[in-house]
């Protein structure tokens, strides 16, 4: 009987841990990476030539960039803590929203898949694991059998925005334009005026009609970078009783009870 190939088997999954997300986002089996009592780090039992050249860095890069939005709220997961606390409470601590008392367990706290597709994709980053289709920007890949002229069309208008400098015009005039200008480089063959007004259209965020002076992301004050806190972010409840020390030095002070 044929079984599965490794691919396959992880797209069975609906969450993952932060270790295997890391793993696969950097574009290396999870099953090579594990945890080296010997020497208290995290390592791969192997690394093949068709690994990434820099997949020791990128893996610890993207487990800190995952563990950083979890902890701020901008990645939903289930977090699970570690059991030993290297942690000192302070009162100041007590200031903000939230705290960790631990450090999240990278191999048992969990993020869904659809969760992690979100936070990647409004990254602009696009793992083969999970984006199996490939990068958005295959939409520009002419030789792609489902390339579509029309739809690079608008999305290249669309984000020629970003550094546009408009001059006393609509963002509909401007994005018409814009079609009409470059029609040859997608191939449209559209010589109707109402066709690119139809285009531009799909891609107008301004349906005011406002006249513009500059880049539309100034005028409009848009953020283009701007990224949302999850609003499925966890409020944890913080009373506590307890004796906390005013700071770190009086809790490294502190009589030990024997």
């Amino acid at each position: 009987m044929q079984g599965l190939v490794e691919e396959d088997l992880f797209k069975l999954m609906d969450d993952f841990s932060i270790n295997d997300a890391s793993c696969l986002i950097a574009g290396i089996s999870p099953h090579k990476y594990y945890f080296e009592d010997q020497y208290g780090e995290w390592g791969f039992r192997e690394i093949n030539n068709s690994d990434p050249d820099n997949i020791r860095e990128a893996v610890e890069l993207v487990k800190k960039s995952l563990c950083n939005a979890i902890k701020k709220g901008k990645l939903k997961a289930t977090v699970v803590v570690d059991n030993h606390n290297t942690k000192f409470l302070t009162k100041i601590d007590m200031q903000a929203d939230w705290f960790l008392t631990h450090e999240l367990d990278v191999t048992r706290t969990t993020i869904e898949k659809t969760d992690l597709i979100e936070w990647l994709r409004d990254r602009g980053v696009y793992p083969l694991s999970f984006f199996p289709q490939g990068k958005i920007a295959d939409i520009g890949n002419q030789s792609h059998p489902l390339y579509s002229p029309k739809l690079h069309a608008v999305v290249s208008a669309w984000e020629s925005l970003f550094t546009a400098d408009i001059q006393s015009t609509t963002t509909k005039k401007y994005l018409t334009d814009w079609i009409s200008t470059h029609s040859e480089k997608f191939s449209l063959n559209i010589k109707s005026p109402t066709k690119f007004e139809e285009m531009a259209e799909i891609a107008n965020f301004d349906k005011r009609g406002v006249t513009v002076f500059g880049n539309p992301l100034h005028h409009f004050g848009g953020d283009a970078y701007t990224i949302k806190e999850s609003s499925n972010s966890t409020q944890l409840n913080k009373n506590i009783l307890a004796e906390i020390p005013e700071t770190l030095a009086d809790a490294l002070d502190t009589e030990l009870p024997f």
